[in-house]
């Protein structure tokens, strides 16, 4: 009988949802996680450089709006904000 052959690569719409906006809950998620790191939840400073460079994204410009640069994240970018600043709530 003729099967199918098995791919591992990620389906196009597997990737095209990682490569959507960042979801309103991830967005949530990471200014939650801000609070407890005692960020600012309302302008890019200084203090979130770490946690943008850590997780490979570009910074965003000093005293732009927090919520602006998250929404300008994809999925896979928010998730990976995410984990850096979840990282750093766990160790403290």
């Amino acid at each position: 009988m003729n099967q199918p052959a098995v791919t591992t690569a990620p389906s196009f719409a597997a990737r095209s949802a990682a490569n959507a906006a960042a979801t309103p809950h991830q967005r949530l998620y990471i200014r939650t996680l801000m609070t407890q790191l005692e960020l600012c939840t309302r302008f890019y400073s200084k203090a979130h450089d770490r946690f943008f460079i850590a997780a490979k994204l570009v910074r965003p410009r000093y005293g732009c709006e927090i919520d602006a640069a998250l929404c300008e994240l994809t999925r896979r970018q928010a998730s990976e904000l995410a984990r850096v600043l979840h990282e750093e709530v766990g160790d403290e």
